[in-house]
């Protein structure tokens, strides 16, 4: 998934930014020149380990961060890796939708306005940004979701899975979310009747529906057949399966 950081090394002569030298930044943390880089940076190791490239201005000013140090919300780290916040100073896409995730679930002013995240959490994977972006290229509508330029016309959700699973608490995970459109995710959370899934087994796709006469002539399906898979008095129809929420 993440690959490990290699540095290209050569021998370090600063007498300012010596190897060994320990050195702090502006949020408190130590740490200790290790080698410079043939980029002409200088390699630093935080206590925890992690290993970063930084040039001697950076260092002296206290401009480092440990990019696996939790910056958000106390829970989400940067991680090393390809994935960036700002490109050009521009928020990238991917940043700004698990920033967000996280907010929902962490955030205690927005858990105070939206009480029904109370209790949703974030995978311990997708707590590093590395691993969500990668793993989110994998997600249902995931396509459709990086080329539409309205970035608010799809949703991240974990709900539709989560109830098909039954997995509660929710969670937000490679398993457990998709990428829908957002009038389908307003319509899943206000609906207050029935709720149905339809689990397409040739290539795992789910659907949610409310109407069954409406699900059945889509794909062609009996409306009798449905409403028997989903009070379980027939496994399956024409290759589909039903769920009832």
């Amino acid at each position: 998934m993440i690959k490990s950081i290699i540095h290209s090394l050569k021998e370090n002569t600063s007498k300012i930014y010596f190897n060994n030298s320990t050195w702090k930044t502006n949020l408190g943390d130590n740490v200790v020149i290790v080698g410079k880089t043939k980029s002409n940076k200088y390699l630093c190791k935080f206590e925890d380990g992690t290993t970063v490239e930084f040039l001697g201005s950076n260092i002296t000013n206290g401009e480092i961060k440990n990019p696996n140090k939790p910056s958000i919300c106390n829970v989400g780290y940067i991680g090393q890796g390809i994935w960036k916040p700002y490109i050009d100073g521009v928020i990238t896409r991917e940043y700004s939708l698990w920033h967000n995730t996280i907010n929902r679930c962490y955030n205690e002013n927005n858990l105070k306005r939206n009480p029904t995240y109370r209790g949703v959490k974030i995978c311990s994977e997708w707590k590093n940004l590395q691993n969500f972006c990668y793993d989110i290229q994998e997600l249902e509508g995931y396509e459709e979701w990086l080329q539409c330029e309205d970035k608010d016309k799809y949703h991240l959700d974990k709900d539709i899975l989560c109830d098909i699973l039954n997995i509660t608490p929710k969670i937000y995970s490679k398993l457990t979310c998709k990428f829908i459109t957002k009038s389908e995710n307003s319509i899943y959370t206000n609906l207050t009747g029935e709720l149905y899934f339809g689990e397409r087994l040739s290539d795992g796709y789910i659907e949610t529906f409310s109407n069954q006469t409406e699900f059945s002539k889509k794909y062609s399906l009996s409306r009798s057949i449905i409403n028997m898979c989903i009070h379980e008095k027939q496994n399956q129809h024409r290759g589909w399966k039903f769920y009832k929420k």
